[in-house]
């Protein structure tokens, strides 16, 4: 962006004003993990002579997505105002894959670094995938080094297939037992699953985080 600088003739000696830019954004103090920068340009004319008084006003703060500020130069000769409207990056630490990953791949942090990035604000938490990178997830298509995965690329590890043999663990007062069966379809941790026992009925499991498919119905 191309910035102007406001220069005023303070005490008879001329010194470098900070721009209208640089004075909305000191109104609106971004921390160290947010930065800001102006959208188009401020249009200026000539300023009013003599020494000036500075009042900026918060017309939409650091918690919008798209901060704006009212700057307004008052001079002995009139009054000028301006809205600068900003686009806000804030600093994210995200996990960039170190080599490529084909379809299929567990999430492991050993194929992961960190790495400090600036992210435009509408896109903060919006399509990247936080974690966990503990085994329990894997990729649905192949990613190349140095990407960060999108939600969409990563799915459970599910702890069944359809059609693999099971076991049910039924615990109820007074009974306590183990049923056989084959799974109708893929399980996953807290998701109910559909099972053909091998006495020829169906019946609904869960597995737990420990990976133990057991009933879950109220005695």
């Amino acid at each position: 962006m191309k910035t102007v600088l406001l220069t005023l003739a303070l005490a008879g000696a001329a010194c470098a004003e900070n721009t209208v830019f640089e004075r909305a954004q000191a109104a609106l103090a971004p921390g160290p993990d947010l930065r800001l920068s102006a959208r188009g340009s401020v249009a200026e004319t000539s300023l009013p002579a003599g020494p000036l008084v500075w009042k900026c006003t918060t017309l939409a703060g650091l918690d919008s997505p798209n901060p704006r500020v009212r700057v307004e130069v008052a001079g002995q000769d009139g009054k000028r105002s301006w809205v600068v409207a900003f686009d806000k990056q804030v600093q994210v630490i995200q996990k960039l894959a170190l080599h490529p990953l084909t379809a299929g791949t567990p999430l492991s942090e050993t194929d992961f670094h960190a790495t400090s990035v600036w992210l435009p604000a509408t896109q903060v938490g919006s399509s990247i995938y936080l974690g966990p990178y503990d085994g329990r997830y894997r990729l649905r298509r192949s990613v190349p080094a140095q990407s960060a995965l999108a939600a969409a690329w990563v799915e459970a590890v599910p702890y069944c297939e359809a059609g693999c043999r099971v076991e049910i663990r039924v615990q109820q007062p007074g009974l306590a037992l183990t049923l056989s069966g084959k799974a109708l379809e893929r399980g996953y941790p807290d998701r109910p699953v559909r099972v053909r026992l091998e006495s020829g009925g169906t019946m609904q499991a869960w597995y737990d985080k420990d990976g133990q498919l057991s009933d879950r119905r109220l005695p």
